[in-house]
């Protein structure tokens, strides 16, 4: 089989080989999307802040902040693992729920703010929190014949030192 363009007639293609062309003609195709909104507008201001840089009289955009707050964020990850894991029996199907796993990637970002918020959260509601902890620091305060309680005191005391 031949290849054809019109396996190339996606919008996203359309739309790059647009972007590209040095004066672009006005976009032709006619959507009801973001993209071809954007691009049927007549002047194309955020093409042309890319090369702000090279110019001093355009100004470069604003970076695009999101501002939320880290610790609202904890809990509510928290509290969703702890409610969808609340009747596993298997710890490691537990540890591997998204909601753990995406409080440690937020811990490997941001140790200092993450493991502050777990060490509080093993605390006041004890759980199988040290495989995150672990996994964030590389630090294993518990000895290999402590049950539960003694991994939570030692979890808890190594805590102390890392707050200081």
């Amino acid at each position: 089989m031949e290849p054809t363009n019109e396996l190339f007639e996606s919008e996203g293609f359309r739309a790059h080989l647009f972007l590209r062309e040095e004066k672009p003609a006005r976009w032709e195709y006619v959507a009801a999307s973001k993209l071809t909104s954007a691009l049927t507008e007549e002047r194309l201001t955020w093409k042309t802040a890319t090369v702000a840089h090279e110019s001093a009289h355009v100004a470069l955009p604003k970076q695009l902040t999101l501002e939320f707050d880290l610790e609202q964020l904890f809990e509510s990850l928290a509290t969703q693992w702890r409610e969808e894991t609340e009747h596993m029996s298997n710890l490691n199907k537990a540890c591997k729920h998204f909601a753990y796993q995406q409080i440690i990637g937020m811990g490997k970002v941001a140790p200092r703010f993450i493991v502050p918020l777990i060490l509080r959260e093993l605390e006041l509601r004890p759980d199988h929190w040290f495989w995150a902890l672990h996994e964030i620091t590389n630090e294993d305060p518990a000895q290999p014949d402590d049950d539960f309680d003694g991994a939570v005191d030692a979890w808890l005391t190594w805590g102390k030192s890392y707050l200081r």
